[in-house]
């Protein structure tokens, strides 16, 4: 995630121990989320865009589209694939043919409501090695996003408010740039939606159109 451009999320508070880097390999920033009640729930609801079922379904009608998570999610039109565990979740993504695929770990959110830093730290450097192997199998113009729809802090064991970072792959590409202070992740839903469907989002604004990365005006050809 370093090479992605996690250490320069934050230029005028640097992340200890992740060095900024001077050409990154991802698009880079962070996410500022919306809803007042910040939970678990809350979170993924703004993510996709605060009606999960209705927005899923109409990216859903142009793509094959497939949930993995090790949790019950309630309230989505297209099939929950469940898993034992993270490292099951990852296991499927590299083994699944779908064009569409959300991948919702939840190990790490256990360890940090648990207070249990050392776990969280050895889990969160196994997901950045997943992510690199994930990486290297990705296709030519493939993306691979990575951002939370929660943040916890295991030094206090509890939610907090703090930014969540967004990091991007897209394969071939060489370099990225800085996504900036996003104010809400259903940029994410609305950048995912840009790329199958000319329909404007309810919420969010999406940031590869920005980036010149999808065409604005797909007439669905």
């Amino acid at each position: 995630m370093q090479r992605w451009g996690l250490g320069n999320v934050r230029f005028n508070h640097p992340i200890a121990g992740i060095e900024p880097v001077d050409s990154a390999l991802g698009y880079f920033g962070r996410v500022h989320v919306e809803t007042t009640n910040w939970n678990q729930d809350t979170g993924f609801a703004e993510l996709w865009q605060g009606d999960a079922d209705r927005t899923l379904h109409q990216v859903s009608q142009f793509a094959s589209v497939q949930l993995i998570s090790a949790m019950p999610v309630d309230r989505i039109s297209f099939p929950v694939l469940l898993v034992d565990d993270d490292r099951a979740g990852f296991e499927m993504v590299r083994s699944a043919d779908q064009n569409v695929q959300y991948l919702r770990l939840g190990s790490g959110l256990t360890h940090s409501l648990r207070g249990d830093v050392g776990g969280f730290a050895t889990w969160l450097e196994w997901v950045d090695h997943e992510l690199a192997t994930l990486s290297e199998q990705l296709s030519p113009d493939d993306w691979l996003i990575v951002t939370s729809s929660v943040a916890t802090d295991p030094t206090l064991g509890r939610f907090t408010r703090e930014y969540v970072p967004l990091l991007i792959e897209v394969k071939g590409q060489g370099t990225g740039q800085a996504l900036g202070i996003r104010r809400t992740l259903a940029d994410v839903s609305a950048s995912i939606m840009a790329t199958v469907t000319p329909l404007v989002p309810a919420m969010g604004h999406p940031f590869l159109t920005e980036l010149g990365l999808v065409d604005h005006h797909m007439d669905g050809d």
